[in-house]
Formats: C-alpha cells, sequence, structure tokens
C-alpha cells in the first residue's frame, strides 16, 4: 500500500512540471554564483521540480520522489520501479528491500544535511523563504537561526506563515507571480503559473 501510494505521487510529480517561481529561484542561483556568491537552495518538496528547473546546488531536506533507497545499506538510486511491488535490492550483501527515499514523519534527516544547511546560513546575506506554512520542523526553526546571526530574512508566500513574526519582509502573493516579477522585475516570466 505505501510503495501503491509513493507510485501515484511519483507519477504525478514526473508529470508536473516547474513552474515561473521553480524557474526563477534556479535563474538567481545563476546570477549569484556567477558573480562569484554562494547559493544553497534548501527544499522541503519532494518532487524535483527545482532541480528540474535547473537548480543546481540543492539540499532536498525531506529526500525525492525519483529515488529510492535500500533499508539495510542505505545505498540511494534513481527509482526505476513502476509497480506495486516491493523489489528487493539485490545488490545489497544484507539483501535489504528499496523504499522511496523519503523522509518520513518521526525519522531523522539524511547524514550531514542539518549540518550543511546551517554552514551556508552562518555565511549568507539574505535567507529567504519560499512556499511554507512554517509549522514543520527543522525546516521552520531555520529562520531563528538566521535571525540569532542577524541576517536579513524574507518571506514570499500565498499566506501568512506561523512564524511571520521571524522575518524581516513578507511578500504575500504566489511564488509563480512574486518571485519572477521582484526578482527580475521588467523579465517575462516562463514557465506555469499557479
Amino acid at each position: 500500500m505505501v510503495w501503491n501510494f509513493y507510485l501515484q505521487r511519483r507519477k504525478q510529480a514526473l508529470a508536473s512540471r516547474p513552474n515561473a517561481g521553480h524557474l526563477a529561484v534556479s535563474e538567481l542561483e545563476s546570477w549569484v554564483t556567477a558573480g562569484g556568491g554562494d547559493f544553497l537552495l534548501v527544499t522541503q518538496n519532494v518532487d524535483g521540480l527545482h532541480k528540474r528547473a535547473g537548480s543546481r546546488n540543492v539540499i532536498e531536506m525531506h529526500g525525492s520522489l525519483v529515488f529510492s533507497r535500500c533499508t539495510a545499506c542505505r545505498e540511494i538510486f534513481p527509482d526505476e520501479c513502476t509497480d506495486m511491488e516491493l523489489p528487493p535490492h539485490h545488490d545489497c550483501p544484507q539483501k535489504g528491500l528499496l523504499r522511496p527515499h523519503i523522509v518520513w514523519f518521526g525519522e531523522s534527516l539524511f547524514p550531514g544535511d542539518m549540518e550543511n544547511i546551517e554552514s551556508a546560513i552562518r555565511s549568507c546575506d539574505v535567507f529567504i523563504v519560499i512556499g511554507t506554512s512554517g509549522t514543520v520542523y527543522p525546516a521552520a526553526g531555520l529562520v531563528h537561526y538566521a535571525n540569532s546571526l542577524g541576517i536579513r530574512t524574507v518571506c514570499v508566500n500565498k499566506d501568512a506563515p506561523a512564524n511571520l513574526d521571524l522575518f524581516d519582509i513578507f511578500i504575500q502573493g504566489e511564488a509563480g507571480t512574486e518571485l519572477p516579477r521582484r526578482l527580475f522585475p521588467g523579465k517575462k516570466a516562463e514557465g506555469n503559473t499557479p
């Protein structure tokens, strides 16, 4: 049942296209890195749309629907499963089974991710949060960390997040509309808009 649920979610994600917000974030990354800056995109989304939009330096905090992971050795590889059977990972000496490469509630994030995220926050000039309720931890707590370091914080969201008081700037609206308009004014937005 779980495998079938994720199979359906994977099919839906693969049928989706990055919207103008995803493309604007990718373009922002290109602009920042072309100028010699560092850029890290941290996402709670598991659909892979940021990478498909062209973002390169991405941490998918909750995993990705397009990858599977061995339950025993934790090896990660592209998901090629197309049916409801849970296939064994034959190369694993422990004969582990495959599972979606997703962090489920109650599980820890992937090793090293929080350290890499916190390191990037320590060196950033602006911490931008896009499209979140501000209630899912540990991601919702990252703005606390940025604030403690005196980093300017910005939130772009259609609704005020639960942790709105932690942001210096709040831009209310759809990411697919607001990001292209504010990051690259005068440029025609590409991609799907919500």
